[in-house]
């Protein structure tokens, strides 16, 4: 009874190794300098192509008290604040952003209170946000197909493949 047992627990471990990612690489149906270069750039035209009307509407919300009415904004006097943190302790809308506040002053001293300024620095950063977003993707999911291929063997990477 041992024998058999020994025998069938030694067959079971001369299996083949498993097949690795690079032995089969995906293959995609665009040309790698598609997929690799000039689609993030296309994604982040078509973002800001979505937030095109924004550029026609004014202020709105909190942005009009801000801006226009608050001043805090529009002041390069106040940089120093911001840069310093000082604007935690301010009673201000943003006062606990200075991020966004320093972003919003480089927006004021380009643009001043043109709303089309602010919206036009707001579609850029979408579309940058989705042209890094889709890097981000591509590159974790990259990653995962290599990692389950050695974990797995040639059928899983076969599988994801074909998604």
């Amino acid at each position: 009874m041992a024998k058999r047992y020994r025998k069938r627990r030694a067959g079971r471990h001369e299996v083949t190794p498993p097949i690795r990612a690079k032995d089969f690489p995906a293959k995609s149906p665009f040309p790698r300098w598609l997929t690799e270069i000039g689609l993030p750039p296309l994604l982040a035209a078509l973002a800001f192509l979505v937030y095109w009307p924004s550029l026609r509407s004014g202020l709105v919300y909190d942005a009009r008290i801000e801006i226009l009415q608050e001043g805090f904004i529009t002041s390069p006097a106040n940089l120093p604040a911001v840069l310093s943190f000082k604007v935690l302790g301010m009673n201000l809308l943003l006062g606990d952003r200075p991020g966004q506040l320093l972003y919003l002053m480089l927006m004021a001293a380009i643009w001043g209170k043109a709303a089309f300024g602010y919206h036009l620095g707001s579609n850029v950063l979408h579309a940058g946000n989705v042209a890094l977003l889709f890097v981000l993707l591509r590159r974790l999911v990259a990653e995962e197909r290599a990692e389950w291929a050695e974990k797995h063997g040639g059928k899983v990477l076969v599988a994801i493949t074909a998604v």
